[in-house]
């Protein structure tokens, strides 16, 4: 038998599929990744997204005796989220007053669109690798720092730069500009309606729901064993996760999302292998409140995939960057994180009514209905399933003004 919805729930569905394509802003500009769905299912929901290759250069004519560069298959494990649901149901007195039918709609799917918009800005977050900091208010210069570290770094200059400010900041770059009379129309919008245009080369949004970076007044802490990492293409049976790598440190005092330098540990541009004239950042991405964390990036420092000057010593200072609590400041070069989409089975004829609608940021939201007639409600479930994939650390980036 045919899904057949009555009209006032086809206005739910309708506010619900509206209020969650208006509150999609850091998933929406996201590049998106559908994977198979049986493939998937075969897997259990983990799959393998492969990263660049990266490739030696060998001057001279003559090149017979030169090293061949040894390719690499690195990939990046993705896994899907467990689906995210919004419950509720409404009795038959309240069904008979359509805008609480389109209010609750139009709420549900803003509450899961946030929540899809939360979880990728904050795993994006916690793995950026390329980190500045501001002792002051935010402003120009931080984001003009973390154009020319990117380019240092060697990251594409063709491709789109993207930046998501929490409001304060935001607000702040806002003030900068209104304060500048020489710039014409845009000082005006800015210091009425705190809109900013692109910054240094980022496109910038705002972004009401920013994960915050929790400030460290950890000190004195230093490297316990030499630290250094050679990729790998296999762990046993496995793809290797290259991003990565766990060190050893003196006190078990780092946290999950700190942000440090290494002493002596500098970056160097991916291509050319030269210094990029900044010190390497590093996030601890779990492991935290261990003497073993586990961070992003990994440490390599040789071959075609060498991404600092020198291995970090035996000994070694670390020093926090983030040193006072503030919302992040997060973006990403375009294709360096995913969001994931994915697809549920929901039958629509084994009883329970079931719309479902791929929204303006590819997720699949699925809207499920049944009438219990003993006790006069009807239950609904409204739900979305994804997931969230940083490929290049690198390539993602974090900006943290008002440090100490």
């Amino acid at each position: 038998m045919a899904n057949q919805l009555t009209k006032d729930l086809e206005i739910y569905f309708e506010a619900y599929v509206n209020g969650f394509d208006d509150s999609c802003i850091g998933s929406m500009e996201a590049p998106k990744f559908t994977p198979d769905p049986e493939g998937m299912q075969r897997a259990g929901d983990v799959f393998y997204r492969p990263q660049d290759y990266h490739m030696n250069v060998v001057e001279g004519l003559d090149v017979s005796g030169a090293a061949q560069t040894d390719l690499i298959q690195r990939m990046v494990p993705s896994v899907m989220k467990q689906p995210q649901n919004v419950i509720w149901q409404l009795d038959a007195k309240e069904r008979r007053d359509p805008e609480i039918l389109k209010n609750s709609g139009l709420n549900a799917g803003r509450r899961l669109a946030s929540k899809v918009d939360s979880d990728f800005m904050s795993n994006v977050a916690m793995k950026a690798a390329t980190v500045v900091t501001q002792t002051g208010t935010n402003s120009w210069d931080l984001y003009g720092e973390l154009d020319a570290k990117l380019d240092s770094i060697g990251a594409p200059m063709g491709l789109e730069r993207k930046i998501f400010l929490n409001s304060k900041d935001y607000n702040a770059i806002a003030a900068e500009l209104g304060s500048r009379q020489y710039l014409n129309g845009i000082p005006k919008t800015a210091y009425e309606r705190a809109q900013i245009p692109d910054i240094a080369s980022f496109r910038a949004f705002k972004n009401g729901s920013s994960p915050v970076i929790n400030g460290s007044a950890v000190t004195g802490l230093t490297l316990t064993a030499q630290a250094s990492y050679t990729p790998t293409a296999m762990d046993g049976d496995l793809p290797k996760d290259n991003r990565g790598m766990s060190i050893g440190v003196s006190a078990a005092t780092l946290q999950n999302g700190d942000v440090f330098v290494i002493e002596g540990v500098d970056s160097v541009h991916m291509i050319s292998k030269q210094p990029a004239g900044y010190q390497q950042t590093f996030r601890v991405v779990s492991g935290g409140g261990t003497v073993n964390p586990t961070i992003y990036p990994a440490i390599v420092a040789s071959g075609a995939y060498q991404n600092v000057t020198a291995v970090a010593a035996n000994g070694a200072a670390i020093t926090l960057l983030n040193t006072t609590t503030n919302g992040a400041n997060v973006g990403w070069v375009d294709g360096a994180a995913e969001l994931i989409c994915g697809r549920l089975a929901f039958p629509s004829d084994e009883g329970v009514k079931i719309m479902r609608e791929t929204t303006k940021n590819g997720i699949e939201v699925i809207m499920g209905y049944q009438f219990d007639l003993m006790t006069g409600t009807t239950q609904l479930r409204n739900l979305a399933f994804y997931g969230c994939s940083v490929l290049e650390p690198s390539q993602c980036v974090l900006a943290l003004p008002n440090q100490a």
